[in-house]
């Protein structure tokens, strides 16, 4: 004869949050809690836990096209200083040029 057992899942600290978002949002989140007949932490608990991979995967996303813009800004601002810089190399090559005596 088998016996069922009731597993708990282990106790995680808990930590309270203000999170400012869209009214229309809390309610949306509401409606969705409500639905499954859940509170608005519990339900948000299980869907960041449900969802914990797909929050990670949007954030090293999020960082890999900030890492591509912010290379390219970092290259556009090397090419303008290489173009100050050359800008300012021939205009003192022309002032030396126009300054030097000639023999003839």
């Amino acid at each position: 004869m088998s016996k069922a057992k009731t597993v708990y899942p282990p106790q995680r600290e808990v930590r309270k949050v203000l999170v400012t978002i869209p009214a229309d949002q809390v309610e949306m989140i509401d409606n969705c809690a409500k639905a499954i007949g859940m509170s608005r932490s519990s339900f948000l608990q299980v869907y960041f836990d449900t969802y914990a991979e797909q929050v990670m995967n949007f954030t090293e996303g999020w960082l890999a096209n900030i890492g591509y813009y912010h290379k390219k800004m970092q290259e556009n601002k090397a090419l303008e200083e290489a173009k100050r810089v050359a800008e300012g190399l021939g205009a003192r090559t022309m002032v030396a040029k126009q300054g030097r005596k000639t023999d003839e």
